[in-house]
């Protein structure tokens, strides 16, 4: 039982992650795969989702890295701060987008002006609470919240109309890489608790359901009208009734929880190796995030989401290289112990 809650929790975790104001909203995904068929992309994305969520959970076992600058210093040795602040940054740019868009999602549901930041602070209280209960808290969180949210987005999207589109997988593999390398920092500590199996499975399993979802929003919402909105999924619910407005908004802003305290996990880890104090860190963390999620969602989103793609995709690309020329050299390495076995002693 505990084994079965341990992969149930990690598949929560990933998928909470990963679904956050972007991808609830439909606009993350309009950003990347816009005029495109919705099926291939779906199916695309799937494997790619499971074999990097996979990488990043395998490496953590076999070598035994639970955190990313333990990773980073096994994949760029002296140089490892260079990408490990790289992503810190990617992390407290997500982290202030899931508080903008807090913001913007409750702001509109109580029809009040998002220009005070009442509902991002809000937020940052009640994640700075979660996230002082550490991995745990993190698991039961996830595991409380993403059903509800899958089984609302499925209903939203039920019977979308646009499927068809341009065939391509162009934008596929820079997407999965950066939700799966802004993931990075959680699917590490995650791998510490599992075997090998159980890090397959909740690759697999985690992909099918984000894929499958990805695949049902592009269906609803893939066309010009929707792709000039910010929050294209809460307007189509919107367009249906009141009802499904208030529900869709209280959904998302779920989603953004799940996300934030994600995307917040390892910057507090991170603070609170400097502070030895875990309000501290969560205090120091939640205010900066307040600070530049000012900026408003809109313009984190189109700024730095394309950025940290290209980042996730140099990191992924580096590691993959370096896990082949790992397995490549314990094969070779085996093959000549195994001649040097082989080989009769010879008597002079």
């Amino acid at each position: 039982m505990g084994r079965a809650s341990g992969v149930l929790g990690a598949i929560c975790v990933i998928i909470g992650g990963v679904i956050g104001v972007g991808f609830a909203t439909g606009k993350e995904i309009l950003l990347f795969f816009h005029g495109a068929n919705a099926y291939v992309i779906g199916c695309t994305i799937f494997v790619l989702l499971a074999s990097l969520t996979f990488l990043f959970l395998y490496c953590a076992r076999t070598y035994c890295v639970f955190n990313t600058r333990q990773l980073f210093g096994r994949l760029f040795g002296k140089f490892y701060f260079l990408p490990d602040w790289l992503l810190i940054f990617s992390y407290y740019a997500l982290m202030s987008t899931m508080l903008a868009g807090a913001n913007l999602c409750l702001c509109g549901l109580f029809n009040m002006s998002d220009r005070l930041p009442v509902f991002s602070l809000a937020t940052a209280v009640i994640c700075g609470w979660v996230l002082t209960h550490n991995m745990n808290g993190l698991k039961a969180l996830n595991i409380i919240i993403v059903p509800f949210i899958i089984i609302f987005v499925l209903f939203v999207t039920f019977m979308g109309e646009y499927a068809q589109g341009v065939i391509t997988v162009k934008n596929t593999f820079s997407y999965s890489c950066f939700n799966v390398f802004m993931m990075c920092g959680i699917l590490l500590p995650l791998a510490q608790d599992m075997s090998i199996k159980q890090c397959l499975i909740s690759a697999i399993v985690s992909a099918f359901i984000l894929s499958l979802l990805l695949t049902l929003i592009l269906i609803a919402i893939n066309n010009d009208y929707y792709a000039n909105l910010s929050m294209p999924l809460i307007y189509l619910a919107k367009e249906k009734n009141h009802t499904l407005f208030v529900m869709s908004s209280i959904v998302l802003y779920l989603a953004i929880v799940t996300t934030l305290v994600a995307n917040a996990f390892p910057l507090i880890d991170r603070v609170y190796a400097m502070t030895d104090s875990k309000f501290l860190s969560v205090f120091i963390v939640m205010s900066c995030g307040l600070v530049t999620s000012l900026f408003g969602f809109e313009r984190i989103v189109d700024t730095l989401y394309p950025f940290m793609a290209q980042l996730g995709t140099a990191i992924i690309v580096i590691m993959t290289a370096f896990l082949l020329k790992d397995k490549i050299t314990a094969i070779i390495k085996h093959k000549g112990s195994c001649r040097q076995k082989k080989t009769p002693a010879t008597h002079i």
